[in-house]
């Protein structure tokens, strides 16, 4: 990215895989970036325009290098007190220095505990983002992991690895939130219609779907 760019960018947004070591990559970012701000988190894969994985070794970033575009940044490290007043707290935040028609992309750490296994709710962050925004809430984006398997859960923000976090990134306006919608229609692939199966047993036979085909 440095090599391709006349000006370093103002912000950027990543996503690393969950076998990448959150404090390296950090580390690497901040030696080839110097002085531009890193938030992002884990993610169990990356989808980009060209290409897509889940090896649990991909970096996926967005460089924001307009100011005027560049969104700002909320966040929040009350998680493991609570879901819902975390949530509060980062709406309140983000209120008073954004117009109603603002788009928000919300992340937070997924992995509330580990023994026994306990998440953070994602209902309880977005209601509580809601009643501290106080206005109708164009909200998208959702909780980081390391891997499917609900291993772990990171986040960058302000200059470290953090976990029990959540981040609003505040965009201006209806356009943003158009071309996100693009951007993930766009990396869809559209599925064939399911092909029903057929169960077997003596003297009947049954649709999965619950459509029965013969019976005696």
């Amino acid at each position: 990215m440095r090599q391709h760019c006349d000006a370093p960018p103002t912000l950027v947004l990543l996503f690393g895989g969950g076998k990448l070591e959150p404090e390296v990559l950090l580390e690497t970012l901040n030696q080839t970036l110097p002085g531009v701000p890193v938030i992002g988190g884990s993610a169990a894969g990356v989808i980009a325009t060209s290409a897509l994985g889940c090896t649990g070794l991909e970096v996926g970033m967005v460089a924001f290098f307009d100011p005027a575009v560049t969104p700002k940044v909320h966040a929040t490290y009350e998680l493991l007190e609570s879901d819902y007043e975390a949530g509060r707290q980062l709406g309140m935040s983000a209120r008073g220095t954004h117009a109603p028609a603002s788009a928000v992309l919300l992340f937070y750490d997924s992995v509330r505990a580990f023994q026994p296994r306990q998440l953070h709710l994602a209902g309880s962050v977005l209601d509580g983002f809601r009643s501290g925004w106080q206005r109708e809430a164009l909200v998208i984006g959702g909780g980081l992991l390391t891997d499917l398997n609900l291993s772990d859960g990171w986040m960058l923000l302000d200059g470290s690895v953090r976990r029990h976090a959540a981040a609003g990134h505040c965009h201006v306006g209806q356009l943003w939130l158009e071309r996100t919608r693009q951007a993930k229609l766009a990396a869809c692939r559209p599925s064939p219609p399911p092909t029903p199966a057929t169960v077997s047993r003596p003297r009947s036979s049954s649709m999965l779907s619950g459509s029965t085909t013969c019976s005696a």
